[in-house]
């Protein structure tokens, strides 16, 4: 079992870039507001008008790795479009390898 929980432990700073695209994912086809005023996101730093129905919001990220005590920090983007105001896309602004969440819990079981 001691196996077992290490592992998981040690497996999740590996996961840490691919859970950010999962929850960056899961923002597709959600209101803007859902991204935006999400607490772990920020508020936005800047939004661009892409055309008519389309404006691009630039967000911050910070997470805080368990494992290492590390704290990393990235600019993504997402594309909203304005007449529905869902979420149709995101993009990464900084490296992708800055960009990471906390994969699933890694508190005491």
């Amino acid at each position: 079992m001691i196996v077992t929980l290490t592992g998981c432990a040690l497996l999740n700073p590996a996961l840490d870039e691919k859970a950010f695209r999962n929850l960056a994912d899961g923002y597709i086809g959600k209101e803007s507001s859902s991204a935006i005023l999400d607490s772990e996101l920020r508020k936005p730093k800047e939004s661009t008008t892409i055309d008519e129905t389309h404006v691009e919001y630039v967000l911050s990220h910070k997470y805080l790795s368990q494992n290492s005590g590390k704290t990393y920090g990235c600019l993504w983007a997402i594309t909203v479009d304005t007449s529905t105001d869902k979420i149709v896309s995101w993009r990464y602004i900084s490296d992708a390898s800055d960009c990471k969440a906390q994969y699933f819990y890694g508190g005491a079981w």
